[in-house]
């Protein structure tokens, strides 16, 4: 029966080689038997007989793969779409798909002024003063006939949740991603959704609409923020507060200042204080601290006196304010700062790395990038130098274990005992997504995997451009 099937699946139609066949009698058998045929052959006969219907109708009952091919999923590229600039000064694009399990580099001609990224399968392109969105294969789905913001606004350079804000003939509307007109070009600003919603500004006030176009806050409010965590930051008459997707008030509208939510707790300014709220508007925080910041892994930062630490949601300080600054806790450590050096502290409040660095960054797959005299290098968790801050003169967070770095203004790749596994040779170079990651040299650009073997060539005229 396996062996059925993987012809079946074949579709070369040689099914008749499956069904095993008696022998063909010799004239001598034939003319031995007949007349003569015995009651088992003829029990024989009809259970072949039998066993070749069930076997037909078996295969009647198995679906074609010519009519339900196999889903393939496609390995999702688009970071490594990037943009050129050609030696005439227009932008293009280089970049890879895969589909059925193979690789395609695909050239998008540089005819453009304008490029910016590609998000949700689209990016917007410029061409004489006008903009639109093309697919990766560089089709123009969305006609390039739409305007530039205005009040020094760039072009709204992405779709959100598959709709994105246009302007024509100085209103805002929102396109789909076949390029649709979902709603009339009324507004006078239009951002993202988020969460569903969409910030609109009519006659001077703002409100929301949702993906049907259908207004469901009215434009009331003097300046609004997107949703985060099923709340909005609305202002209304000089004084902040929240409302839900509904448009209802949860927390009305009497702070001084405030700011989205993150883990559950958003941070409100009340006489140049700061405290935090619950969405329910219940006072968590007191309204005590001279600076604070979001919630990050369980912990936010918070200043008095000029001094730095980090409370719970409870509010209870559990590393003592003692630092001159701090950062965001990321991987279980936050980067502090004493007399203008950073250092690492866990959630106890343990320094787990001195302070002894010019710049870090946030660890990132177990390492954090480190600058120390001119050079960056990468510290693990334990405090290790796996790379010491004096080897290159810049350098990438980890993706996907592999860091880009670049010395003598040339790219490469480390990985997380800090050896060199693509040697510095590149003029150009991204970081590794789903396997891959884009480089050039000259006019030449290339796919490479982890190991620097170059999967894809293509030539450009131009240079890539971050």
């Amino acid at each position: 029966m396996e062996e059925f099937l993987k012809l079946l699946e074949s579709g070369n139609g040689e099914i008749t080689k499956i069904i095993k066949k008696e022998p063909v009698p010799s004239p001598k058998e034939k003319k031995e038997n007949t007349g003569n045929t015995k009651p088992h052959r003829l029990y024989k006969i009809i259970g072949g007989v039998v066993a070749a219907i069930i076997v037909v109708a078996g295969l009647l009952a198995i679906p074609s793969t010519k009519d339900t091919p196999k889903e393939v999923k496609e390995v999702d590229y688009t970071p490594l779409f990037t943009r050129y600039k050609s030696t005439a000064g227009k932008y293009g694009y280089v970049g890879v798909v895969n589909t059925n399990d193979s690789l395609k580099a695909v050239v998008i001609p540089a005819t453009y002024d304008g490029a910016w990224k590609f998000n949700e399968g689209l990016a917007a392109v410029k061409l004489n003063g006008k903009y639109g969105y093309i697919n990766k294969l560089g089709q123009e789905i969305v006609p390039l006939k739409y305007d530039a913001y205005t009040n020094g606004l760039a072009f709204r350079e992405s779709f959100s949740e598959g709709l994105t804000p246009v302007r024509l003939n100085e209103k805002f509307g929102y396109i789909n991603k076949q390029g649709q007109e979902i709603t009339p070009f009324k507004y006078e600003y239009a951002a993202n959704f988020c969460e569903g919603l969409a910030q609109i500004k009519l006659n001077g006030k703002y409100g929301y609409i949702n993906q049907l176009g259908e207004e469901v806050v009215p434009p009331k409010y003097e300046h609004a923020n997107d949703f985060c965590e099923g709340l909005a930051l609305v202002e209304s008459n000089g004084k902040y507060g929240y409302i839900n997707q509904s448009g209802e008030e949860v927390v009305p509208c009497k702070y001084d200042y405030a700011y989205p939510f993150s883990e559950g707790l958003a941070m409100v300014i009340s006489n140049k204080k700061y405290g935090y709220i619950d969405p329910s508007g219940k006072e968590i925080v007191p309204h005590k601290y001279d600076g604070a910041g979001s919630f990050s892994e369980g912990l936010a930062m918070v200043e008095l006196n000029g001094k730095c630490g980090y409370i719970n949601k409870l509010g209870e300080e559990v590393v003592p304010l003692k630092y001159d600054r701090a950062g965001f806790f990321s991987e279980g450590l936050a980067e502090v700062n004493i007399g203008g050096e950073w250092g690492f502290i866990n959630q106890q409040g343990e320094m787990i790395i001195p302070p002894q660095y010019g710049k870090v960054s946030t660890f990132s797959e177990g390492l954090a990038k480190i600058h120390m005299n001119g050079g960056y290098g990468f510290v693990n968790k334990q405090g290790k130098e796996v790379v010491p801050p004096k080897t290159y003169n810049s350098a990438n967070s980890f993706s996907e274990g592999l860091a880009c770095v670049k010395l003598n203004w040339k790219y490469g790749y480390i990985n997380k005992q800090g050896q060199e596994v693509v040697p510095c040779q590149y003029s150009f170079a991204t970081n590794f997504c789903n396997g891959l990651a884009l480089v050039q040299t000259e006019n030449t650009c290339y796919f490479i995997n982890k190991q620097g073997k170059r999967v894809l060539e293509v030539v450009i005229d131009g240079i890539l451009q971050e």
